[in-house]
């Protein structure tokens, strides 16, 4: 205790005569210096004076944050170090680098959770730190937990694009990756990836299901757009694509529903009555509000002739 009463004493003291004029401090060279030397104690009172003298800026936030990692203290301790990099960016790689150094420390030291937390945080900063073995656990976190796509797709890009078809996630890091592009506005992208994965585990069971229905949806919102841009054919060529998955019974109504009105607007009114008549057809089970639009639809080509 004694110890640090003198510490921060001599600290307040360099402060008072830093005051008398001469050239400014350099507080960064100064905070490094205690850091580097592992004298974590000594920065956070050095850090303390500066404050109560009424300084504050990126430099005292950087070195408070830098010095509590230490300690452990990663709630404290992140939040200042975010607001060192809002301030001042170039700290932003060495702050990346750090947090990913004390990562890879708790990962093998089987300290998971707090180093996929850490490891998270890092790439946050700087996105083109080295994840390491932590790249599935840091894309778990970012999608399953945090629901934060943007940050999601370049881990997942990377497990995509670098790993194997050994590997026992790979089938999750494919179908996330696809999701990705999704959410973060690359349907086209998307697409290609959904059906990268139709096509090299046409028999899975696991992720199938969910991977059909967000292919389907995909390719009614691409042919949705098409016609909204006056494109019938090619919004004709969407539906029927998804048409042709043959998977989940509502959406299959729903296609035949819009490649109906599609061919109806282009003219062929006996292939749009063909798709209308699908979608009553089998409007028992399934199909819910498209049975009956489909059914206005047909007394409406019934009343032209086309039966």
């Amino acid at each position: 205790m004694k110890g640090m009463m003198w510490s921060t004493l001599l600290l307040a003291m360099g402060v008072i005569v830093g005051c008398g004029g001469g050239k400014a401090p350099n507080r960064m060279e100064e905070f490094r210096a205690l850091l580097d030397a592992g004298r974590y104690e000594d920065a956070l009172a050095q850090v303390e004076v500066y404050r109560s003298a009424g300084e504050k800026g990126p430099v005292l936030d950087y070195a408070e944050g830098v010095a509590l990692l230490s300690q452990n203290a990663d709630k404290i301790a992140i939040p200042l170090l975010q607001r060192a990099v809002g301030a001042d960016s170039t700290l932003a790689s060495e702050c990346g680098g750090l947090l990913a150094d004390l990562a890879r420390s708790d990962w093998q030291k089987e300290w998971k959770v707090r180093a996929a937390l850490r490891m998270k945080q890092a790439y946050i900063f700087d996105p083109t730190v080295d994840l390491g073995d932590l790249k599935d656990a840091v894309g778990d976190r970012f999608y399953r937990y945090d629901e934060d796509y943007d940050h999601a797709y370049g881990v997942y890009r990377q497990l995509h694009d670098e790993t194997d078809g050994s590997t026992a996630k790979r089938k999750e890091w494919v179908y996330r990756y696809a999701v990705c592009l999704e959410k973060t506005g690359s349907p086209e992208a998307a697409r290609l990836v959904y059906e990268e994965y139709r096509e090299r585990w046409p028999n899975d069971r696991h992720h199938m299901r969910r991977v059909n229905w967000r292919y389907i949806k995909l390719l009614i919102g691409l042919g949705q757009k098409a016609e909204e841009h006056g494109q019938d054919e090619e919004a004709l060529g969407w539906y029927e694509k998804g048409l042709s998955v043959g998977w989940h019974a509502d959406l299959q109504q729903e296609l035949h529903y819009r490649a109906g009105r599609v061919e109806q607007n282009r003219g062929n009114l006996e292939a749009a009555r063909d798709h209308y008549e699908e979608v009553v057809n089998n409007g028992s089970e399934f199909g819910g509000r498209y049975v009956e639009m489909a059914r206005t639809q047909l007394d409406e080509l019934h009343e032209m002739g086309v039966h």
